[in-house]
């Protein structure tokens, strides 16, 4: 691997794929029932015990409105760590639609969609970009502000967390 390789992760979701890079996810888990969280919004899912850990999950899809509902059966979630989070979130979920692919990023391996190409997503504060890696389009998310959306979605402004959102 040269330097000016990055190794990352494509996750499915509903009507998306995001890309990752390798660092940022912990592990890919099967679907478990997560527990409700009391008055959060729609497209956080509840939360999961990981490793001793209250992980919120949240939907990805429905949180860009990209889809109005989650297929469960036969989901998957990504844990991811949370950037920039206090000791009482160091992992959040992304619900997944499928496995996960392995891909290294070079400079040739990734350009701006074509001009005839149509943004899912105009301005969200969660995406950093939509491009092209290879033949597929792909969401570049903002990992620190997910995770600041999800801390305060899911568990209101907390110690650490506040001052950032």
């Amino acid at each position: 691997m040269n330097d000016q390789t990055i190794s990352s992760i494509v996750v499915p979701t509903t009507n998306a794929k995001l890309l990752l890079p390798n660092t940022a996810v912990a592990t890919m888990i099967s679907f478990v029932e997560p527990n409700p969280i009391k008055d959060a919004p729609h497209w956080i899912l509840g939360s999961i015990v990981w490793q001793n850990w209250q992980v919120p999950l949240a939907s990805w899809s429905q949180l860009l409105h990209l889809a109005d509902y989650e297929q469960l059966r036969n989901a998957r979630i990504a844990v991811l760590k949370a950037l920039n989070a206090p000791k009482r979130m160091p992992y959040f979920g992304i619900l997944a639609q499928g496995f996960p692919r392995l891909a290294r990023l070079t400079p040739d391996s990734l350009a701006d969609l074509p001009d005839d190409q149509t943004r899912q997503i105009q301005g969200h504060i969660a995406v950093v970009d939509e491009v092209m890696l290879d033949d597929q389009v792909v969401m570049v998310p903002d990992i620190e502000r997910l995770t600041q959306l999800v801390a305060h979605a899911a568990y209101g402004a907390l110690p650490g967390v506040a001052g950032m959102l």
